[in-house]
């Protein structure tokens, strides 16, 4: 998932909706996975996972100097480095779209109701977290989500997949968007379909956050088999 804390600081480890990893030790049933001695490379201490950190900010540059750097897949005897896929739902989807621009070795990618030009999603989004971000923001600073917008771009603008377009096989990616999505501005999924070459698409009826039950048995799994299809197809042999 795409790890959030409450710094600027981002991990990458696996890809969820945006919530907090928390201790990977503790996790179920993840920690039996990432503690298998038969998984572990040698060398790394028991319930340790490598991870690849981007900086968003002062250390947004570090997307464009790892570009040389492997996937880290080859430490793992099992895994083919050739084969490895990114999925990212929500917010996380905007920064696997950002990643997929700087790192276009991954073989297929899934991106779920995201969006580039995070200044703008930031601003305008109605999540309950990112609301209550603007209101403490208008408290403090007295700005609106104009201005709010205004300040971040310069910020984002590194990470930004809006900037990067032309840089990703759009044969390798899914996005799956929501036509009535109120946390994704439309103009940002349009957005990161063009940046990443206009890729298949799916796009459902539905707001952003009912969605979601579509990848849920409210929603008949329906989306869990079309992401399963794609990764399939371009993964398995």
């Amino acid at each position: 998932m795409l790890n959030h804390d409450d710094g600027p600081s981002l991990s990458l480890q696996l890809l969820d909706d945006g919530h907090r990893a928390g201790d990977l030790s503790k996790a179920q049933p993840r920690e039996k996975l990432i503690q298998n001695d038969e998984l572990r490379p040698e060398g790394q201490a028991s319930g340790q996972l490598q991870t690849f950190e981007i900086s968003m900010g002062q250390d947004a540059r570090r997307l464009e100097r790892n570009k040389g750097i492997p996937l880290e897949a080859h430490l793992f005897e099992e895994i083919d480095g050739n084969r490895v896929a990114l999925i990212g739902f929500s917010i996380a989807a905007s920064i696997a779209g950002s990643i997929l621009t700087q790192e276009p070795r991954f073989a297929a990618a899934a991106l779920v109701m995201g969006g580039a030009e995070q200044h703008k999603i930031m601003a305008y989004c109605s999540g309950p977290r990112l609301t209550a971000v603007r209101e403490r923001v208008a408290r403090d600073f007295g700005w609106g989500a104009e201005d709010l917008e205004k300040h971040l771009e310069p910020i984002m603008r590194n990470v930004d997949a809006a900037n990067y377009s032309g840089q990703i096989d759009p044969e390798k990616v899914l996005i799956v968007d929501a036509s009535r999505d109120d946390c994704m501005p439309r103009d940002c999924r349009e957005s990161l379909w063009n940046a990443l070459g206009r890729p298949e698409r799916l796009t459902m009826n539905y707001d952003h956050r009912r969605a979601f039950y579509s990848i849920t048995p409210l929603g008949f799994n329906w989306l869990r088999y079309r992401i399963w299809d794609f990764l399939e197809s371009r993964l398995v042999e």
